[in-house]
Parts: C-alpha cells; structure tokens; sequence
C-alpha cells in the first residue's frame, strides 16, 4: 500500500537466555531422519502452497478466499516457521499449540489475489531459494557449531 510504512510480514523469535542440553540430541534425531525429506518437502511446499492457493482463489473468489482461507494458510506458516526455529536453535521451546509463545509471526494480507498471481510465486521465488540453498548450507555448518557449544 502506497504510504505506509507497516510491514506487511513481521518475524520474531523470543530466545532463551540459555538453551538446554536435552534437546541437542533430539535435533540430531531430526536432522538425520528429516533433513533430506525436510528439504525435499520444503521445495515442493514452493509449488503445492501457491497452487493450493489458485485453486482455493479460482473456487471461492478472491474476497472469499482472503476471509476464509489467508488466516488458515498463515497458521500452517506460522506452524512450519516455529519447528524450523526450533530446529536452527532460535529458540529451545516447540509448541504446536501456541506457536505464538516463542515466534512472532505476523502476516498482513492485502490486495486481491488472482490466480494468476498465485502461480507467479513459483518462478518469482526462484533467485529466493536459490540464496537460502547457498546460506543454508553454511547455516548447517554454523548449526554443527552451536550443537557443540550446548554441549561442552
């Protein structure tokens, strides 16, 4: 929206002054049992999220679907986004019942989504992914790191 100044997408996590021992053997766990199928599935959530949303936007309209259907699509992302944080050690609480405890996330929708636009995402995040594949790969070497300064 032209003048203002209110981002449209906020993003905070609350850490703790102290992470916990306990939980650097369960993020092991994750990374060896999910980190590739984790990764695969985060790729494929770039194509079935924009195309699940062209459907919904093609079936119900676009006022309908930003009534209905934005909250519910920001809920999974605010979902997604805390294990991922709890994962990359940004905070050491997981909740599936209050993600609000320990992440902020905060959407503002706007606009009038068309289907069109829907499936624009998909080749627009592209350079997107790209970037976080490269810093991802450094990130896990950093993550390492962290893993082993909670321990000593």
């Amino acid at each position: 929206m032209p003048g203002t100044t209110e981002p449209h997408v906020v993003f905070d996590v609350a850490q703790p002054e102290r992470f916990g021992r306990g939980g650097v053997p369960l993020r092991f766990v994750v990374l060896l049992l999910f980190f590739i199928p984790g990764s695969i599935n985060w790729l494929a959530s770039l194509v079935y999220l924009p195309i699940t949303t062209a459907v919904l936007v093609r079936e119900k309209g676009a006022e309908q679907f930003m009534a209905e259907d934005a909250k519910r699509v920001t809920d999974l992302l605010r979902w997604i986004i805390g294990i991922y944080s709890y994962f990359a050690f940004l905070t050491d609480h997981l909740s599936f019942d209050d993600p609000h405890e320990s992440v902020r996330f905060r959407v503002s929708p706007a606009g009038a989504p068309t289907v069109g636009s829907a499936l624009a995402r998909i080749p627009k995040s592209l350079p997107s992914v790209i970037a976080f594949a490269v810093v991802g790969l450094g990130a896990l070497g950093v993550w390492f790191a962290a893993n082993a300064s909670i321990l000593a």
